[in-house]
């Protein structure tokens, strides 16, 4: 369950129970909502993955649940499944196989890659079949909803307080400096800071979009 966050001063705040990759001191937190069957976020896992490659120590990525089960059926099967790897220790592990799977996303699947990653199946079914982890999934949902997710993927990037920085980076020019980062800024939400004049009409439209849907 999601407790008080760890940082408080932050614009969104980082929770223990929050998934995390990266150091506490890293210049850069980039906070991502998303959703397992969704196409935009597969794409966003790998514009990620690279990220993280470029930035290495100065980045530290947060991933967060926004399954809409609405249109995506099997993406809340795939979130509680990702939480009870996670409760095994390899939640990032299923998570990539989660995203390099999008076609794949059944029971039988989501048993099939807890075999392949070591994990006690009898636990992960047991966690499946009583929706161990709903409501954790549900919390980060919420959360997204207050941090001005509309849909995934929704991406949140801030600077942390100085005295928490390892080393001097200009902010000014992250987002456009970087090819991977630039391509994420189309989904950045109204709350980051770097998103922008384009990322702001770009979230108009989507968000006027979605607000057309039935």
């Amino acid at each position: 369950m999601i407790t008080a966050p760890l940082e408080s001063t932050r614009l969104t705040p980082i929770y223990a129970g929050d998934h995390i990759q990266g150091a506490e001191c890293a210049p850069y937190t980039l906070v991502e909502y998303g959703d397992y069957q969704c196409c935009d976020c597969a794409r966003v896992f790998e514009l990620i993955r690279h990220l993280q490659i470029t930035l290495a120590e100065r980045l530290r990525v947060i991933y967060r649940h926004y399954p809409l089960s609405g249109i995506h059926p099997e993406a809340l099967g795939a979130a509680e499944a990702a939480e009870a790897a996670g409760a095994q220790g390899r939640f990032w592990e299923m998570h990539s196989l989660l995203f390099r799977n999008q076609n794949a996303l059944k029971r039988k699947n989501l048993l099939a890659y807890g075999e392949a990653l070591g994990l006690d199946i009898d636990q992960l079914r047991n966690d499946l079949n009583k929706r161990a982890y709903q409501g954790r999934v549900r919390e980060d949902f919420r959360s997204g909803v207050q941090n001005g997710i509309f849909e995934p993927p929704g991406i949140l990037l801030n600077d942390p307080p100085p005295s928490q920085v390892c080393e001097s980076e200009p902010s000014s020019e992250i987002v456009t400096s970087i090819p991977e980062l630039a391509q994420l800024r189309v989904w950045f939400a109204p709350t980051s800071r770097h998103w922008g004049s384009t990322g702001q009409e770009q979230f108009v439209r989507r968000y006027r979009r979605l607000a057309q849907t039935p």
